[in-house]
């Protein structure tokens, strides 16, 4: 009898052990299971049925919350905003997940809205997150970052990137440009004082911001302060010398008004001696029109074939030719100096130097990655 009850319990026992083995495998293969799903649909690109699919058969644990945060964005980036939009609000209203999953889901769900325009229920969602200090309340405040700049309300941008840490994209940067964009709408309302408050802070936030001196010169300008003006011009080339081109032609304009066209010259030629390419260009322009102002169109001339020797460019050789005599022949033709400014036309003067984009004028934010101060002049270059 003793030898049956033992037996008995070592077979309830043996019986147990593999109950228990089993039940502990479950959750192991079902995160298993889920990080398969994951990955394989980050790798491939599943049917809107597949995933469908997959959101209702994959029950919701902190298992397999990455599987259905990754079917949601999917659906997201495919433009199905409201089952992207069901997934993680079905996520959201779990509570047996953990808070970290809760706010990953919200941050998630706010990507939804965000996407679809709705800016006012992403903004409420987003807003709790920073204000919770969630895990995620970094990615939160970009996103609030962008929201803001959407809607072009620069007040609560500058508020936002006061609050982002040092990185990279650097947060004083689009600082320096908020406050640009916000004078920029003191300016236009009439608003001279609070535009030159704004435009001190954003020199404050950033000091390499060319933008902001370049808005104080014109509104410098406009109030008759015309060596202030040029001050302020000036210290374009020591803030970023890839801005220093926009900065010629109001110089011209001061130094003439004001005759100090012989201080200009020498300027000029300062910065034309450290044979920069991006800037090279527009200064041997504005050099030669200087020269000609003060020398005649000879000099001009003389010093654009010089130019013209050391390195070629579409630039100064149309210059050139805009210069030539009406007896010039061939040179004076119209017809050539047409296709030569079709040709420098086609050749895109900015480009972004994060994403690609390209522009034949200056964009202070990029329109396809919306970084700030990222377009810059494409190198110059010879003929072709």
């Amino acid at each position: 009898m003793s030898d049956l009850l033992w037996l008995g319990l070592f077979m309830l026992a043996v019986a147990s052990g593999w109950w228990l083995g089993r039940r502990e495998r479950r959750p192991l293969e079902r995160r298993r299971a889920a990080q398969a799903i994951s990955d394989n649909h980050l790798l491939g690109q599943p049917s809107d049925a597949t995933l469908k699919r997959l959101s209702e058969a994959l029950e919701v644990s902190n298992d397999t919350f990455d599987a259905h945060l990754a079917v949601g964005r999917q659906f997201r980036q495919r433009g199905d905003l409201e089952r992207a939009t069901q997934v993680h609000q079905n996520l959201l209203a779990r509570p047996e997940l953990g808070r970290a999953e809760q706010e990953r889901a919200q941050l998630e769900l706010a990507r939804d809205f965000l996407a679809a325009g709705v800016f006012s229920r992403a903004e409420r969602l987003l807003q709790e997150l920073v204000e919770a200090r969630a895990g995620v309340s970094g990615e939160a405040l970009l996103d609030l970052q962008r929201i803001y700049e959407r809607e072009r309300d620069w007040a609560r941008a500058v508020e936002i990137a006061r609050q982002l840490p040092p990185g990279e994209p650097s947060p004083q940067v689009a600082l320096g440009h908020y406050y640009c964009e916000w004078a920029e709408q003191s300016l236009r309302r009439g608003e001279a004082a609070e535009a030159r408050a704004l435009l001190e802070r954003a020199l404050e936030s950033d000091p390499a911001c060319a933008r902001a001196s370049l808005l104080l010169a014109r509104l410098h300008a406009a109030q008759g302060e015309e060596r202030a003006a040029i001050g302020r011009l000036l210290q374009v080339a020591e803030q970023d010398r890839d801005f220093l081109a926009e900065s010629l032609e109001p110089l011209l304009r001061h130094a003439a008004s004001t005759g100090s066209l012989a201080q200009l010259e020498a300027y000029l030629r300062e910065q034309l001696a450290r044979d920069e390419p991006t800037v090279r260009d527009a200064l041997a322009l504005s050099l030669a029109r200087v020269v000609g102002q003060r020398e005649g169109d000879a000099a001009a001339q003389a010093l654009l074939h010089e130019q013209l020797a050391r390195r070629p460019s579409l630039a100064l050789i149309r210059r050139l030719l805009e210069c030539a005599p009406a007896d010039a022949g061939a040179l004076a033709d119209s017809a050539v100096r047409d296709a030569l400014a079709r040709l420098a036309e086609e050749v895109p003067a900015w480009r972004c130097r994060r994403c690609g984009f390209q522009a034949r004028r200056l964009h202070w934010q990029c329109p396809a990655c919306h970084g700030w101060a990222v377009v810059r002049p494409r190198q110059a270059g010879p003929a072709h």
